[in-house]
């Protein structure tokens, strides 16, 4: 079993493209008179929640990278 990566070894912008223009397709009903633009991120509810989520995982890679000196 190959092992997991460290969040420092991870590039999260790959993954916040990667989920904003996955996500319109799981909620993309399988109607054949739908268009193609239904499934093109909008910047709406969904991809706000991504941003936030990526955002929160890259300040805990900073906070990771940090060599913070004791105070004192």
């Amino acid at each position: 079993m190959p092992a997991m990566p460290h969040i420092q070894d991870i590039d999260l912008f790959h993954y916040l493209v990667c989920l904003c223009l996955s996500l319109p397709t799981l909620y993309a009903e399988d109607d054949p008179t739908a268009t193609k633009l239904t499934r093109i991120p909008t910047g709406g509810l969904n991809d706000h929640h991504v941003l936030k989520l990526v955002f929160t995982a890259h300040l805990v890679q900073v906070i990771l990278a940090a060599e913070l000196e004791p105070c004192g």
